[in-house]
């Protein structure tokens, strides 16, 4: 119980990022609006291998923090569906 709020900061994280990614791929990028869009949920979807593996470990260190990861790209995905 002592880890238990780390997934919820990494989501809340991610939906801020989510949102943010976008127009900073399009900037330094030097790509358009819908593809940046599309850079950020390739990202998000990437990221969301890492659940996948929760069963598969043995510290429950390890599955929080995969569980960390989920809720990251979870809400990035979000976040970039919101900016659209």
């Amino acid at each position: 119980a002592m880890f238990a709020w780390l997934p919820f900061l990494a989501a809340d994280i991610g939906c801020v990022l989510g949102g943010y990614l976008s127009p900073l791929f399009h900037k330094y990028c030097k790509v358009s609006l819908f593809t940046s869009r599309k850079m950020v949920m390739l990202f998000g979807c990437s990221c969301m291998i890492g659940p996948a593996c929760i069963g598969l470990v043995e510290s429950p260190y390890t599955a929080i923090a995969l569980l960390c990861i989920g809720g990251f790209a979870h809400q990035t995905l979000s976040g970039a569906l919101y900016s659209i």
